[in-house]
């Protein structure tokens, strides 16, 4: 196992392809069957290119036996004005690659790179009905603040719950 940062255009049509299926698999119950087949495998490129620029965010790619199955966003947080708090927007992986642990180690990468770059504490939306992931984030060391967002995501209302890490408390 291999976890590397985001550097080209090819990462970013990989990590796009990853979030593109762990979308599709990941949130089967949660949006209609409709809004997830119509999610494009390279819907995330663009904004991957651009984060490359900008290095307001980075991606990390996990890739097993030479293959790419999982990968992350992390980077300044988008809802805080603070140069100490950092976040996590998005962790998926290709289906076949749950339950192996390997979210453990992405999590490790992306929150020690977090560190390395000064951040104290880190944020994470995680959708309302994705008690998966909101057990994964709480296992992890995460504890739910009390807010919430909406959004609407193609037609469809969500609501998210946020999660923080204070690196002082872990």
């Amino acid at each position: 196992m291999e976890i590397r940062v985001a550097k080209d255009e090819k990462d970013s049509i990989a990590a796009s392809f990853i979030y593109a299926m762990g979308w599709k698999s990941g949130y089967k119950g949660i949006f209609t069957e409709k809004l997830l087949a119509n999610i494009l495998l390279d819907n995330w490129v663009n904004l991957f290119n651009a984060n490359l620029i900008t290095k307001r965010s980075e991606i990390a790619i996990l890739n097993v036996d030479g293959e790419d199955v999982g990968a992350g966003g992390y980077g300044l947080s988008r809802d805080y004005n603070d140069s100490e708090i950092g976040e996590i927007t998005s962790i998926y992986f290709l289906e076949k690659a749950w339950g192996k642990g390997y979210a453990k180690n992405l999590m490790d990468f992306m929150t020690k790179q977090l560190r390395k770059k000064g951040y104290k504490r880190v944020n994470i939306w995680v959708l309302s009905e994705n008690i998966r992931a909101q057990k994964f984030y709480e296992k992890y060391g995460f504890k739910r603040t009390g807010n919430e967002k909406s959004a609407t995501i193609k037609g469809e209302g969500i609501i998210n719950f946020e999660y923080i890490i204070d690196f002082d408390e872990v």
